[in-house]
């Protein structure tokens, strides 16, 4: 057995899955810049206190020492370096901001999941309105209609609703926690335990129907009829509906409602939203709007939405909707003084690729072992099938 292996968590990209994410990566530089966003790059490493507030434990990060001594750790997040590089620069706001890059996160062994993520994203910094969510969804559903054939639902909430929710029952934040958890892991016996102690609270009856606050927009917004909310929290009820109908106008683009989940990150302070396909197990997007994450790094508050693409997702999911109807290719053979001519009609034809092969013998070998096709660049210049090396 070679003693050269990859870390746990971690994977090599070859072949047609990292021909997938090039194409991808290339799809999404060319739209954010059709949109005005400036690309921006940030290191692999930062310092550790960019981090360190949002819930980061010694088991989430990758940490090394600095040449002088200084802990550092491989970026787990995207967002927060964005956060860092504008409260250390001057940059005038607002600006819209496009990245593709890893993460770094360490994840429990055996259970599958790569501690190297590929991303994307987006983070609108300046603005205040809706219009910078709708802009981001506006993207999900790009990746919807031209990526994934309309099989991607999004999924609407809010960041701080059920803590607004519970803080109104005036009770521990021990006891608040304990709400949420079971709240958030569907942890239902548990859940209806824990609120019996306040059943003689005027949101109890709201408690009770929580739990099923997801689903369609005309499934949560009836649900919600038969219950009497606060103004404030009513107020950010009608602010996602409000938010759904507009999305349901979106070409093919399927909605829903949850509010009875957590926000994708810590920082996340009003709307947030994610999409997935009902076949994968994972959020290929999640974002929302963070306005107090700067406030982390300097004095001034800033509105902010951004959001992340799983890259390796995405590419995964593009190559299994084009396996189904993939066209066999070619290879074409010629002697090595037509390289010339050969290369020049390997530009001009879709799916022909150049094969490299020592002989014609050798071509037909390979180009059977790839279920391809071998066409031949005769001497008379002319380019035919090889009958000899037919593929179905």
């Amino acid at each position: 057995m070679t003693k050269y292996k990859l870390p746990l968590g971690f994977r090599d990209y070859f072949g047609s899955v990292a021909q997938s994410k090039v194409q991808v990566e290339n799809y999404l530089t060319a739209l954010f810049a059709a949109l005005g966003y400036s690309q921006i790059e940030t290191p692999l490493l930062e310092d550790q206190t960019v981090f360190e507030q949002y819930s980061l434990t010694n088991e989430d990060v990758y940490r090394v020492l600095g040449p002088n001594g200084e802990v550092l750790v491989l970026r787990p997040d995207l967002t927060l370096p964005i956060a860092r590089f504008l409260a250390t620069t001057n940059i005038e706001l607002p600006q819209k901001f496009a990245y593709i890059g890893s993460i770094f996160k360490r994840k429990r062994e055996l259970m599958g999941f790569s501690n190297q993520e590929a991303q994307a994203g987006v983070e609108l910094v300046g603005y205040a309105s809706l219009k910078a969510e709708l802009e981001c969804i506006y993207l999900v559903n790009k990746l919807n209609t031209e990526l994934l054939e309309n099989k991607l639902y999004l999924e609407l909430g809010h960041a701080n609703f059920a803590q607004e929710v519970l803080a109104k029952l005036a009770i521990p934040l021990q006891e608040q926690e304990a709400i949420k958890q079971a709240l958030f892991t569907k942890d239902l016996p548990k859940y209806e335990q824990l609120i019996q102690a306040y059943s003689k609270q005027e949101l109890f009856s709201f408690l009770k129907l929580w739990p099923r606050l997801f689903g369609s927009l005309t499934e949560v917004a009836a649900d919600l009829a038969k219950v009497k909310l606060p103004a404030d929290l009513q107020a950010k009820c009608q602010t996602i509906l409000d938010l759904g109908k507009l999305v349901a106008k979106l070409p093919n683009q399927e909605v829903r409602v949850d509010l009875t989940s957590s926000a994708p990150q810590d920082y996340y302070t009003g709307v947030t939203f994610k999409a997935y396909l009902p076949t994968e197990s994972a959020y290929l997007v999640s974002g929302g709007r963070y306005d107090k994450l700067l406030n982390t790094f300097q004095a001034q508050q800033v509105p902010a939405v951004g959001m992340g693409i799983d890259l390796d997702l995405l590419a995964q999911l593009v190559i299994e909707k084009d396996q189904p109807g993939r066209q066999v290719k070619k290879q074409l053979y010629c002697e090595t003084k037509q390289l010339k001519q050969a290369l020049a009609i390997v530009e001009q034809t879709p799916d022909l690729t150049l094969s490299l092969a020592t002989s014609l013998q050798a071509a037909r070998l390979l180009a059977k072992k790839k279920g391809e096709k071998l066409q031949i660049l005769t001497d008379k210049g002319e380019l035919v099938d090889d009958i000899e090396n037919s593929v179905d």
